[in-house]
């Protein structure tokens, strides 16, 4: 019997982490082993899944459905010994339909089953770029089991209509709103339909990340004035082009906290395990160092 396999994917900052901690917390997955893929050469996001007791392996450094290397199949080929089910949480890059392209390529199927392909999507920066995110996520959107709709308490019940609207008209299979990282309707674990998608699909696959440059700064010397965290954050991103924040700091109290930021949000939260660094994901964003971020935040 093959071992079952579950894909995650979406938009950098989109919420892919939180659901993720949710379904391992669930007892259908409570035994999943899980394949990390981090664009950045260090994995922030591994710190939230430290109470997970199954295998997690994180591969850093590259995207995992472009990257010409075996990272991703060399992971599955070692978990596939069990039939306790694997997860695949992609970077926010990817494009999953090249994601499953690497994995007919590799002859993964021959050891696996995918059992649903989920593609969550973070209503913040859907609405405020709705025709520029439906452009860009059609094609991964249309081949989805399920849609989950993240943030969705963050904006107005008129924008999450109006975008749940515009992505019933690409005809999305299933169309879900998370509450905190929490499924509105139960999970199920029903087949999946994105092999039949992806063959029968008559245009070309668009990659993601042919612009985007990360950089990993240690800022474990750097006190990160909090109080215009906010405003640091949009100047970087006019200037480097970055469509991603993530990491743990030390703020003018002295207190480590943790932040994460997209686009349209930056949002701080309690520390998380891990490293006091930041990594930052975008066109220019290897040209940022610690003394732009002094000057910045």
């Amino acid at each position: 019997m093959n071992t079952p396999l579950y894909l995650i994917n979406g938009p950098l900052g989109a919420g892919k982490t939180t659901l993720l901690r949710h379904l391992l917390s669930t007892p259908e997955f409570k035994s999943a082993r899980v394949i990390e893929n981090e664009y950045a050469s260090t994995s922030i996001d591994t710190a939230q899944l430290h109470d997970h007791t199954a295998e997690i392996q994180t591969i850093a450094g590259v995207c995992i459905c472009c990257s010409t290397g075996d990272e991703l199949t060399e992971a599955l080929k070692s978990l596939a010994s069990s039939s306790d089910p694997v997860i695949i949480e992609a970077t926010g890059v990817a494009n999953s339909l090249q994601l499953i392209e690497k994995i007919v390529v590799a002859d993964m199927l021959d050891l696996y089953t995918i059992k649903k392909a989920i593609f969550v999507l973070d209503a913040v920066e859907a609405t405020a770029a709705l025709e520029a995110t439906i452009e860009t996520y059609t094609q991964e959107l249309r081949a989805a089991d399920v849609v989950y709709l993240s943030k969705t308490d963050l904006v107005s019940d008129a924008a999450v209509s109006e975008l749940e609207a515009q992505l019933q008209i690409l005809s999305v299979n299933s169309l879900v709103r998370l509450e905190e990282g929490v499924p509105a309707e139960p999970f199920t674990a029903s087949g999946s339909g994105i092999l039949q998608h992806f063959a029968a699909l008559d245009e070309a696959i668009v990659s993601h990340d042919s612009d985007t440059n990360y950089t990993v700064i240690d800022v474990s010397g750097l006190a990160v004035n909090e109080a215009t965290l906010s405003d640091g954050w949009t100047k970087l991103r006019d200037i480097y082009g970055l469509k991603r924040m993530k990491g743990n700091f030390i703020n003018q109290e002295g207190t480590v906290r943790h932040v994460e930021a997209t686009p349209a949000q930056c949002r701080v939260t309690d520390y998380l395990e891990g490293a006091h660094s930041l990594v930052f994901i975008g066109a220019s964003a290897h040209a940022i160092t610690v003394d732009t971020l002094e000057e910045s935040l």
